[in-house]
């Protein structure tokens, strides 16, 4: 066997082996996201019990939840998009 033949099959085995590396990252791409908060009034109250729902712009599809005791609120497994957020609770305006 020739140098530049062996040259040529150790950039090859390299190659694969570099290729076995990647490929996980290259496949890990995410689908889903998530959406965490607070909501809080202008003195830094925090407000339990609000409803909050996400509205995803692209196919019009709403997920909702309630705040918890401390004020937070979390969405999980949404879909990548834009969505729009709206805050509502009898006694405190609308927000969207």
């Amino acid at each position: 066997m020739t140098k530049r033949a062996c040259f040529k099959g150790i950039v090859l085995v390299c190659a694969i082996a570099l290729f076995g590396f990647i490929q996980p990252v290259v496949f890990a791409q995410l689908t889903t996201a998530g959406i965490v908060g607070t909501v809080s009034d202008p003195s830094g109250s925090r407000i339990p019990g609000v409803t909050v729902t996400t509205l995803q712009v692209e196919t019009s599809t709403p997920t909702t939840t309630t705040t918890d005791s401390s004020g937070n609120y979390t969405f999980t497994n949404l879909h990548i998009g834009t969505y729009s957020i709206t805050f509502q609770k009898e006694g405190f305006q609308r927000i969207v």
